[in-house]
């Protein structure tokens, strides 16, 4: 009887004869001076699909080149590691807050340049927008946070009462209820959640009232 060959293939996260191997990306040299996030030392190697924020060891240098760099299942990081060099008569780069983007008024970053933060669509920033690049090389604040905005309503449909302009919280449940107290409510639950971007799980315009 002849035999048949299987040829079994690894997945995408394992390597090796046996398929024994976890993928993993090596540190390149020369990284000394960078932190991983939470300013925790780098390691020697990361599993796949692990994503690096990088600071610097010391904490007045500046870091030059990508922020974040994530190992990929090619064994390799998706962007070049930055490097740290000393401030040379300007403020550090600072790191825009997830979904959001700073820019400067001067990209150079000497002392009075204004560094802008905005969010983008959809979200709201909680902080600061704006902080100063100091005589000291250091800015006068950190980056804001870029929170899902909420859900306004301005007009109910009639017969419905709902609270109007209130910009309500994601994950906020409120109250559906018909004007006229003898009216019995329909088209949807009593209470509706915010989902976030003025987002409702159920459209108010589909709930009427009537006797």
């Amino acid at each position: 009887m002849v035999g048949t060959n299987y040829q079994c293939a690894c997945s995408r996260l394992y390597t090796g004869d046996n398929c024994q191997t976890l993928k993993r990306c090596v540190v390149p040299d020369g990284s000394e001076m960078l932190l991983a996030g939470g300013g925790t030392p780098l390691q020697r190697e990361y599993d796949v699909n692990t994503r690096l924020e990088f600071s610097c060891r010391n904490a007045n240098h500046i870091i030059e080149g990508n922020v974040y760099s994530t190992c990929l299942f090619t064994q390799n990081w998706d962007r070049p590691f930055p490097t740290c060099v000393a401030p040379a008569g300007r403020c550090p780069n600072l790191v825009a807050p997830q979904n959001g983007a700073v820019r400067y008024s001067d990209n150079r970053k000497p002392p009075d340049t204004i560094a802008l933060f905005s969010c983008d669509d959809g979200y709201n920033p909680i902080g600061d927008r704006r902080v100063l690049c100091q005589v000291d090389f250091q800015w006068s604040g950190g980056a804001p946070t870029c929170q899902l905005s909420g859900c306004n309503v301005f007009q109910a449909p009639p017969g419905i009462t709902f609270p109007l302009g209130i910009e309500h919280a994601v994950g906020a449940l409120i109250r559906v209820d018909c004007t006229d107290l003898f009216h019995r409510l329909s088209g949807g639950p009593s209470s509706i959640e915010c989902l976030g971007r003025n987002q409702w799980s159920t459209d108010l315009n589909s709930y009427t009232c009537g006797p």
